[in-house]
Parts: structure tokens; C-alpha cells; sequence
């Protein structure tokens, strides 16, 4: 468990960076790391590293046998909130990705080690 936490903390540090790097001066234009890309007509960012864990996220519920609906009344959310978030339409943030883990009964470490696999 402790690992995790660390491994939590080492990901909200890096991205915390990431986003002070990109927020410091608001007349240079937003550059993106290696595999982001930013979606059209938002501000939403799209990465490699979450696509892989969206596209995990979405075959462990589907493994597990549920549907959208049924994991949003799990979480307590709009189904569309499972919708967004497995198209990459809305980021999950370090909470909200431990709790759909257990939502799914699955070990959130699993889907950092699919993640940083190849990073």
C-alpha cells in the first residue's frame, strides 16, 4: 500500500510541474510534451499514457461485467460520467481514479504499471 501512495505522490508532483510549466506566462503559447495532443474545441489534453490507462480502465469493467450504468450507480455518478472519462473527454484525477479502481475491484497499481510500463 505504501507503494502506491509514493507512486500516487511521484504522478501529482509530475503533474503538478507539468501544469506550473505550462501556466507560468499567459502570452506564450501552451507547448506539449512528446504524445500529447490537444483536443479540438477544448482545453482537454490528450496523452498516450492516458489513453492506455482509459483503454484499461474500460476492458476491466468490461471483464468485470458491467455496463457504464451499472458502474456510474457503484461510484454515484452519471453514467455519462463512465462514457467521458473511457473517451478521454474528462481526466480522472488521483481520487477519482482509486475509487473507480475499487468501484471495479481492481488493484490501481495494476493500470500505473500498464501506464509507465513504457515510459
Amino acid at each position: 500500500m505504501k507503494e502506491l501512495y509514493f507512486l500516487l505522490i511521484g504522478v501529482s508532483l509530475k503533474l503538478l510541474d507539468f501544469y506550473l510549466a505550462g501556466s507560468l506566462s499567459s502570452k506564450t503559447r501552451r507547448t506539449y510534451a512528446p504524445g500529447e495532443q490537444q483536443m479540438k474545441g477544448t482545453k482537454s489534453v490528450i496523452s498516450d499514457e492516458n489513453k492506455k490507462l482509459c483503454v484499461w480502465l474500460k476492458r476491466q469493467r468490461q471483464e468485470k461485467g458491467h455496463t457504464m450504468r451499472s458502474l456510474s450507480e457503484i461510484l454515484g455518478t452519471p453514467h455519462s460520467f463512465i462514457g467521458k472519462v473511457e473517451n478521454q473527454e474528462r481526466r480522472l484525477d488521483v481520487i477519482e481514479y482509486v475509487r473507480y479502481c475499487h468501484a471495479l475491484e481492481i488493484d490501481p497499481m495494476e493500470g500505473l504499471k500498464q501506464v509507465l510500463a513504457d515510459a
